[in-house]
């Protein structure tokens, strides 16, 4: 084979590579680039699934979601148990079920640390599942946070945005609250009397508590 023939396969085989390697990122692309339309035009395309012996930390979580997507959207989202019977293709966001814990699967799992969460956002389902008492809740205001726009700066101020049209990607999400316990000092005392100061915190992933100088995961 001549200098000019290897030089050409050579040219040829680069060619081949960068079409496979553009065809891959196009296509990668494209998959991210789907939208779950969540609600549209005041109806709720998707149903809330949790399961009817969840902890009280999950059940509340899937209403706090359920009250924040209603006030984003105008629609009126519905919350079932996990053994509802649901019509077939029904759109789902899975909080906490059984069903969430195997689409999120062991090796993301095994990712997570403490009261860490995942997210996950698939045709036609949102699986949100976490570690430990309070992971799940996490994954519902990391949900609300970074894929809808919801922020809660004050007990008493927050911003949720209002649209028509809600729609979020294909997207997974995996977090870990870097610090292991989370507390700001005094809000007890600047905010005395205030309306919902601890959901606020809550809502912020705030918890800790001290009582009679013992400190606890709250």
């Amino acid at each position: 084979m001549t200098r000019e023939s290897r030089l050409r396969k050579g040219g040829e085989c680069a060619g081949c590579m960068l079409s496979a390697l553009f065809l891959t990122l196009l296509a990668s692309s494209r998959a991210s680039a789907v939208e779950h339309v969540l609600a549209d035009a005041g109806r709720a395309n998707y149903v809330i699934v949790r399961d009817a012996t969840a902890p009280n930390d999950v059940k509340f979580a899937a209403f706090d979601l359920k009250r924040h997507l209603d006030r984003v959207t105008g629609a009126t989202f519905s919350i079932v148990d996990s053994a509802f019977e649901l019509e077939r293709d029904s759109s789902v966001i899975e909080v906490g079920t059984a069903r969430a814990r195997k689409l999120v699967g062991d090796a993301r799992v095994a990712r997570l640390g403490h009261n860490g969460a995942a997210v996950i956002a698939q045709e036609g389902v949102v699986a949100i599942w976490g570690k430990d008492k309070f992971g799940t809740a996490y994954g519902v205001y990391d949900f609300l946070e970074d894929h809808i726009g919801c922020r809660w700066y004050t007990p008493d101020f927050d911003y949720v945005p209002s649209v028509r049209h809600l729609s979020v990607p294909t997207f997974e999400s995996l977090k870990t609250p870097a610090l292991r316990y989370r507390w700001l000092m005094g809000p007890g005392a600047v905010w005395k009397g205030v309306k919902d100061a601890s959901l606020w915190e809550y809502r912020n992933k705030m918890n800790m508590a001290a009582w009679g100088g013992k400190y606890y995961e709250n």
